[in-house]
């Protein structure tokens, strides 16, 4: 047997070879933009008022089926928020003729799937099977859609789950962000509708009763089917699996309307944080709103990824933070969009400054025309993935309708990217990205940091709870020991070299 080495029997080379600037190049060009070719997709309507759009593709014998239903969590009611996410949550859970038990092992037995969510506008049934098992599948999906039970066993273990993860969450400073942004900008409105542990617990079952009455009919659906099916095939079967379903009308939509449009800093007082978790940003027009394509470009450059210019500044430049993003929320009716971004106490204020500052700077400034080149580059050559299967392609069809975009909206996105030019982007970024509007909000320590939020206007300080807080109580709450569970990361924690007051850069 041979000894063991040493560790001085161990050698790394390493080679460094010199590149002269003659021979080092610049990176390649992009390829052409090849043609995407998209299956064909047929829409109707079935017997009972349902809408049924259905893209064929019979290389693999797999099909999905996604029942989505209007009557999302934006029509919770106040005392009832969570309501929708129960409703879909319980469907699978039993129905008049089938236990909980009885559809997962159907279901599993044919190897398929079955499930259910909601979200602020939908609610989302969705099967998957091999087509030899689309009977069986299309069996269980018209039961828990038509028949559901919610029996109250049921019922006691989703409520369990949602109030344990509702107190888990809390203690995030990044949820509490969300929440209260997400309150100040809808307010009213049914997209600013939030769930409490009192909403959760007010859940019984005649209320998910009323409200599956209310929301689940065929005139408030739309099908979407993808896979190796035809819409010969399936619209007979779907009206054989859903016989019985009246096609009675649902309610009118209802949203409420949102706050006036103000300029706001909400400081949520986290006694003890060394970092600061910001959210800034207001509400945008509807999904169906032209200007939205050009809307995601502007995003895109300000701070959808990590070649943006927030995080290229904020992350790579200055060192402030781990990561700086921000997005655009498309919704049936109003959007939103918002940026988000953690810091240290000291640093928070010029992070803020120079997130306005980049906003400031794309409403005003033509951008570079590599810098759009590069972006609209992205968009287009990503955009390909995002429909590689039927199922992709059905929902972004579905979802397109479900907005009110026009039919080809999908075939024609890339050419619309590509035609965007800088005056758009300036444009779109005049037009939608309103500073005046900008709500602010702050979660981390109110005794360092209320005095220096003050310089982006009044400051209202609230609780973890939103319960307003006084100033006098910040004080008293910062005596004894300080507490975070945020560390400093190592990114955080090595940025010497950057001044803490630097202030927004000139661009």
């Amino acid at each position: 047997m041979m000894a063991p080495a040493s560790a001085a029997a161990f050698v790394t080379l390493i080679l460094v070879v010199a590149v002269p600037a003659s021979a080092q190049q610049e990176a390649p060009l992009p390829l052409p933009t090849e043609d995407v070719a998209f299956p064909s997709f047929e829409e109707r309507t079935l017997a009972n008022g349902a809408r049924l759009l259905v893209v064929t593709q019979d290389e693999v014998p797999y099909v999905t089926i996604r029942a989505v239903l209007g009557g999302g969590s934006a029509m919770d009611p106040v005392d009832r928020v969570g309501l929708a996410a129960f409703t879909a949550q319980l469907l699978t859970k039993g129905t008049a003729s089938r236990s909980a038990d009885s559809i997962a092992e159907a279901i599993d037995f044919v190897g398929g799937s079955l499930d259910a969510s909601a979200t602020a506008d939908w609610i989302n049934v969705t099967l998957a099977v091999l087509e030899p098992d689309l009977g069986t599948g299309l069996a269980l999906l018209a039961d828990i859609v038509m028949n559901p039970m919610f029996p109250e066993e049921e019922l006691e273990l989703v409520r369990t789950r949602a109030l344990s993860g509702l107190r888990a969450s809390l203690a995030r400073p990044s949820v509490l962000a969300s929440r209260a942004f997400t309150r100040a900008v809808y307010g009213g409105h049914g997209y600013g509708r939030l769930e409490t542990e009192e909403t959760l617990r007010t859940i019984d079952r005649q209320s998910l009763e009323a409200f599956h009455d209310r929301w689940f009919r065929p005139i408030n659906t739309v099908f979407v089917v993808a896979g190796s099916v035809t819409a010969e095939e399936i619209a007979p079967a779907l009206e054989a699996a859903f016989q019985g379903w009246e096609p009675v009308s649902v309610p009118e939509v209802a949203y409420g309307t949102p706050p006036t449009p103000r300029r706001e800093v909400l400081l949520v007082h986290r006694p003890g944080s060394v970092q600061a978790v910001v959210r800034a940003g207001h509400l945008l027009a509807s999904g169906a709103h032209p200007d939205w394509t050009a809307l995601s470009v502007a995003n895109e450059l300000l701070g959808g990824g990590m070649t943006s210019r927030l995080f290229q500044i904020l992350r790579e430049e200055r060192g402030w933070t781990y990561g700086a993003y921000s997005a655009g929320t498309r919704r049936r009716d109003l959007g939103v969009w918002q940026a988000a971004v953690e810091a240290r106490n000291e640093v928070v204020v010029d992070v803020i400054a120079e997130l306005f500052a980049q906003v400031e700077r794309l409403r005003t400034e033509l951008v570079p025309a590599e810098e759009l080149n590069v972006t609209r580059s992205f968009m287009i050559g990503s955009f390909p993935l995002r429909i590689e299967t039927p199922q992709q392609i059905a929902g972004q069809v579905a979802s397109n309708r479900l907005l009110g975009l026009p039919d080809d909206a999908l075939e024609t996105y890339r050419d619309r990217v590509a035609a965007l030019d800088a005056s758009d982007i300036r444009r779109v970024a005049t037009d939608h990205l309103l500073p005046e509007r900008m709500v602010l909000v702050v979660v981390g320590d109110g005794t360092q940091l209320k005095s220096e939020l003050e310089r982006f206007g009044p400051v209202r300080v609230i609780d973890m709870d939103g319960e307003p807080l006084a100033l006098a109580a910040l004080f008293l709450e910062s005596w004894g020991e300080r507490f975070d569970t945020l560390p400093l990361g190592p990114r955080q924690a090595t940025s010497i070299g950057h001044s803490p007051r630097a202030g927004p850069s000139v661009r």
